[in-house]
């Protein structure tokens, strides 16, 4: 499953890049997140420009964050979705 993918050598290639200030950004149509996996934090050095289908924004507190778990309780309807708790503000 893509919750188990991993970066592959180019991912980490481009976040070193960006660590050594050699590049600033990466602008991806990835949907998967393993740029964020690589290191890169989203919204600073990463533009998903489809989204990224382990995003979460808080709906309390605003602070975004990536999640590891299946959103999806019974895969019957598009809006049977939960997200959990938010771990900044709970």
């Amino acid at each position: 499953p893509t919750v188990d993918a991993q970066p592959t050598p180019t991912h980490m290639a481009m976040s070193t890049l960006i660590r050594k200030k050699i590049a600033h950004y990466v602008v991806t149509t990835n949907l998967d997140g393993i740029h964020r996996k690589s290191g890169l934090q989203a919204h600073k050095q990463i533009s998903n420009l489809h989204g990224c289908i382990y995003a979460e924004r808080c709906t309390n507190c605003g602070y975004c964050f990536e999640r590891n778990y299946y959103t999806r309780i019974n895969n019957i309807h598009v809006h049977d979705h939960h997200t959990g708790d938010c771990p900044k503000c709970g």
